[in-house]
């Protein structure tokens, strides 16, 4: 589960769902039994931002063909699904509503659920997979919260500096200095000063 969009997150995402897939190797298969898995990566997240409740992701060579064929990330907008679910049509209902499950707790669930068998499909193989021995995280949870701290930390520094180098580009050029100047003590990319000069 996610709060944001930044490059982080999806480094982090991605370690996981290999980890899975390691897992699986680890379980008694191979890589041939793997071709006949589907592995999804769900990310749920909960930013108020972005356009679209549902996208996709897979790891693409260079003329668009799909890497690994059976290899997906697929992200959803939870926050978005949540605001416009009352708006949504029957059709576009039908087809969000097994979103809905992803983020209910197991009282929830239990509600939701009624006789829909894929309801119940679902909490089987989660209840499956919590008690399986073999199942581990790649990482603690402790781990992961501190490595998201210092990951945002980091970014939130970057983010700092780069508005200073701003600053000073906008004051250096309103002393009248060329731009191969300002780029000197800066560090901004030509492009970056070009599109500052112009906002002037």
């Amino acid at each position: 589960m996610n709060n944001n969009h930044e490059e982080y997150i999806h480094i982090r995402n991605g370690t996981y769902l290999f980890n899975m897939v390691n897992e699986s190797i680890g379980k008694g298969g191979n890589y041939a039994k793997m071709l006949k898995n589907e592995y999804i990566g769900i990310n749920l997240t909960y930013q108020n931002g972005g356009s679209e409740i549902y996208n996709e992701y897979m790891l693409q060579k260079r003329n668009g063909e799909a890497f690994i064929k059976n290899f997906r990330i697929i992200e959803i907008n939870m926050a978005k699904l949540k605001k416009e679910w009352y708006n949504l049509n029957k059709k576009e209902k039908e087809r969000y509503k097994y979103l809905q499950m992803l983020d209910l707790n197991q009282k929830s669930l239990e509600r939701f659920k009624g006789e829909d068998a894929i309801m119940k499909e679902y909490e089987e193989a989660v209840k499956k997979l919590n008690q399986d021995s073999k199942f581990r995280m790649h990482i603690t949870e402790e781990e992961d919260e501190r490595l998201m701290f210092e990951s945002s930390m980091e970014l939130a520094e970057e983010k700092g500096e780069k508005r200073k180098a701003i600053e000073v580009a906008k004051k250096m050029f309103i002393k009248g200095l060329p731009i191969k100047e300002v780029q000197e003590f800066t560090d901004l990319s030509y492009e970056e000063l070009l599109e500052i000069k112009i906002e002037q």
